[in-house]
């Protein structure tokens, strides 16, 4: 990665299409950022590794466990993900090989991945640390809803999800966006903060997390997701990823109302989720139905928070 890396186009955001010149400079601004934090993180050895072996059709499930293991706290941490309700296992996983078995090999290379990259900004400040625990809720809030919808492959909306707010901890890293000057409710609130971002960067923290996880060549399917998620319009013409992207962001603003401890028994409750009302749409899911899943959702953050982020 480098100042002369091409922007990827259908990554970008659907506003900058409107003004080309301002497409430019941001993309010209964009690239430069890139290449400064290229320098801040680098990408786990031990997920290189997972990436690798996958990428050769013929892998071995052994080499997969030989790596994971190799690495006991993050073989640690991997078995406490899988034992969580993210998945849910109906008997306890005890170790790396019984975890593949079990959940499959492509869902704990997921794990293993968000694992990893989580773990690039632990020991962050408040800041840092309220950005990591909405991911983990939105990861635990996304799968709830996927298994109401019917979908099996939860793995990549699991890691999508867990890491689609990383291009905010990238920024507090490489100094690029001052957030300490935000109101905390405005940085919270997952359909407003981002605006700000492409004011005042030309981009936001969604295209900067997309970028960045395809230099470590994850998939690209993740990466659109992420880069989408405050641009849902992109995913139309795809059913498979316009169902993604509207999980992603039903689950984003459920976890920003799990934050401000929003009460289903409360009047309003069901006007809180009227930002929302497309996504629930597009997912044939009925708002009504959320005060009755509210308890399960909340055992879903909690559970999830405290085996992730412990």
């Amino acid at each position: 990665m480098n100042n002369q890396r091409t922007v990827e186009h259908d990554l970008w955001y659907t506003a900058e299409a409107d003004d080309p010149m301002t497409a430019r400079r941001a993309a010209e601004s964009f690239s430069a950022k890139l290449a400064k934090l290229e320098g801040l993180k680098t990408f786990p050895a031990v997920a290189q590794k997972v990436l690798s072996i996958f990428s050769n059709p013929n892998y071995k499930i052994r080499d997969i466990v030989t790596v994971i293991q190799d690495d006991p706290a993050l073989a640690a941490s991997v078995i406490k993900v899988a034992n969580s309700p993210l998945f849910a296992p109906i008997k306890p996983i005890n170790d790396i090989q019984n975890a593949i078995v079990r959940l499959g090999a492509k869902e704990i290379r997921d794990v293993v991945l968000g694992v990893a990259t989580m773990s690039l900004f632990s020991g962050s400040d408040k800041l840092g640390t309220m950005v990591r625990d909405h991911c983990a809720s939105t990861s635990a809030v996304i799968n709830f809803f996927a298994k109401q919808t019917g979908i099996k492959e939860t793995g990549w909306l699991f890691l999508g999800a867990l890491l689609h707010d990383i291009g905010k901890l990238l920024m507090m890293e490489s100094l690029e966006m001052d957030y300490t000057s935000i109101d905390e409710n405005e940085f919270n609130n997952p359909f407003k903060i981002h605006k700000l971002e492409r004011v005042r960067l030309g981009y936001d923290h969604a295209t900067l997390a997309a970028h960045v996880i395809l230099s470590w060549n994850f998939d690209r399917q993740i990466a659109r997701l992420i880069a989408w998620h405050h641009d849902p319009g992109k995913a139309a013409n795809d059913p498979k990823m316009s169902q993604a992207v509207a999980l992603l962001r039903l689950s984003d603003f459920t976890a920003y109302q799990l934050l401000h401890k929003a009460d289903p028994k409360s009047e309003n409750f069901l006007q809180l989720f009227d930002p929302v009302e497309p996504e629930l749409e597009l997912l044939n899911l009925k708002k009504e139905f959320l005060p009755k899943w509210w308890d399960d959702i909340q055992f879903h953050n909690e559970s999830t928070l405290s085996v992730f982020l412990s």
